[in-house]
């Protein structure tokens, strides 16, 4: 009897030894399988990281290319005008501004054309002797004075305002669009001015066979002359 109890001893002893090592090499296994799955994690946030870097990438070279195509796309609607309605700032806002910050002044010159890709009205006119050169951004309305020096008496000086052509500048440029006769042609300036005693509008255009300015009568719409 007492052998037997000792041999269950011994069995049941065998069996938790053996119970023990099984324990041991599942945690030693769980343990190896660890850095394992800490390496695949770091890898995939290095990957994921390196994604947002490229799509970070692609974005920034697409914003540059859509600026770039806009800025050139606004070079060329500048670079092509052939009618004033394309402008935000009309000739007759232009000459409100003007009389805004100068009341007094007389106009002798009155100009469309672009300054570095920009178009702006630019306005000579005198108040007593005091002459003045002035923009007036066709796109923001802003007043900027250029130039103010003392002259001599311009009391022989014929001025105007833009109401007294019967012509409108409109009106003018589209008459001098047929008179260019190039369906290419685009607008380089726009001037009026008095000119022996007639106020006339001064057109200049940008074709493909060179320069051609029209004159037109700001009275009667009529072509005063042309040069090719």
């Amino acid at each position: 009897m007492k052998k037997k109890t000792n041999l269950l001893a011994l069995a049941m002893m065998g069996t938790m030894i053996l119970a023990g090592c099984g324990n041991t090499n599942q945690t030693t296994t769980d343990e190896a399988s660890k850095p394992v799955a800490q390496t695949q994690s770091t890898e995939d946030k290095a990957s994921a990281a390196d994604q947002k870097s490229s799509n970070d990438q692609s974005s920034n070279v697409t914003s540059d290319k859509n600026s770039k195509e806009d800025t050139k796309t606004s070079a060329e609607n500048n670079s092509g005008l052939t009618s004033l309605d394309s402008l935000k700032v009309s000739p007759e806002d232009a000459e409100s501004a003007f009389f805004e910050k100068y009341p007094n002044a007389q106009i002798k010159s009155f100009k469309l054309d672009q300054d570095h890709n920009v178009w702006k009205y630019k306005i000579e006119a005198f108040e007593d002797q005091t002459e003045y050169e002035v923009y007036v951004d066709a796109d923001s309305k802003e007043v900027t004075e250029n130039e103010k020096e003392q002259g001599e008496d311009n009391s022989d000086e014929q001025t105007f305002k833009l109401a007294d052509a019967k012509i409108k500048p409109q009106e003018a440029l589209d008459k001098a669009l047929e008179e260019a006769n190039d369906s290419n042609a685009t607008l380089d300036s726009l001037k009026l001015k008095f000119d022996s005693g007639k106020l006339v509008y001064e057109v200049e255009f940008n074709t493909q066979n060179g320069d051609v300015d029209v004159d037109i009568d700001a009275n009667d719409g009529s072509v005063v002359e042309v040069d090719r």
